[in-house]
This record gives C-alpha cells, structure tokens and sequence, in this order.
C-alpha cells in the first residue's frame, strides 16, 4: 500500500477507510437508545422542581425601564389593555427578584367591533380580525433587584396599574450613618 499524505491519513484516521466514523457503540438503534437515556437523564438533573414563568409558556414580554431617585426604584413596564385583576407580582427573596406576570385576554369579536365604532349591527355578526397587530395571550418579566434594594421592608414595595403602564417602586436600604471618627486610644507597653 502507497504511503498517504498526512491529510489523507487523518481522514482514514477520523473516519475509517469508507468515508463515515468507526463503530463506537454510539450508532445504529442500540446507540441512539442509549443517547436518548443520556439525554432524559441530564434533563431530569436539570429540571426544577416546579415550572417557573420563564418555563412556562409566554406569549409576550411588557417593555420596561428603570429609573433611580436618592431613596427608591421605579419600574415601568407597558402592559397595555390590561387590568390590575390580570397581573400578578411575586417577590422572590432569596434569588433577589420581582417576578411580574398575568394574561391579556383576546376581547370578543363583538366588543371589539363595537369599540373600533363599527355599528351595533356587527354584534348580530361575527366579526373577525383579517391583520392583527396587537398582543394577547400570557406575559411574565422578572426584574433583577440592584443590591441596595430593601427587599426586608415588603411595607416598602408598591405596584399600581394605570393607563397601560404597571409601575413598581422598590426602596433602597437607608444608608447607616457614619460613626464619628473617636480620638485614638494609647495602648500602653508593658
């Protein structure tokens, strides 16, 4: 047999003299069971306890943003057509996050027709939408709490829907004041 070069030897190497990887074991039905079984076995190792809301399905994410006085946080978050009755707020303490999450529900043919100033004879019928724009379904954001948010004083932390805009407030940990600065103390040598 002719000497090959050293690509060619790698290749044969890597994939066996036939172009396709030796039989490891990995291949056939027997190797893919055995993949799959490997496969459900690290899903399981990573699988929480209870479904949180970022596994859990969500059809949309409300925009936000942040804002910072001297004694507080403020969130805003856009949550448009929906009520205080639809959305929930769930501190988690130990991970240090507000999880804010709730349903935009599809408003009935009728009303919405009746609300876009279609005359009230399109309640007898059923309107459909042709092109649909807006955002309805399941939502959930979680904001991540800066370090110097007081998440001990609950009393503290407030959440208020109006106009389409859910706005969190959040205070911040009082500062300690500074200890005056004591005379130093001579220690004597004995």
């Amino acid at each position: 047999m002719a000497a090959m070069s050293g690509m060619a030897a790698d290749f044969v190497r890597t994939y066996g003299a036939f172009g396709r990887p030796p039989m490891d074991g990995r291949c056939g039905p027997a190797g893919r069971q055995q993949q799959q079984q490997q496969q459900a076995q690290q899903a399981q190792r990573r699988a929480p306890s209870s479904p949180s809301p970022q596994q859990a399905r969500v059809d949309w994410v409300p925009l936000a943003e942040r804002a910072e006085t001297a004694t507080m946080y403020v969130w805003r978050l856009e949550v448009p057509g929906v009520t205080k009755g639809h959305v929930k707020t769930e501190l988690k303490g130990a991970d240090r996050v507000i999880v804010i999450s709730g349903e935009k529900a599809r408003p009935s043919a009728a009303a919405a027709a009746v609300a876009g100033g279609v005359a009230a004879a399109a309640e007898s019928e059923e309107a459909r939408t042709v092109r649909g724009e807006l955002t309805y379904g399941t939502f959930a954001r979680t904001l991540r709490m800066p370090a110097d948010a007081d998440l001990d004083a609950t009393d503290q932390i407030r959440a208020a829907v109006k106009e389409g805009v859910l706005t969190l407030t959040v205070a911040k940990v009082k500062a300690a004041p500074e200890p005056e600065a004591e005379p130093p103390v001579e220690i004597p040598i004995m």
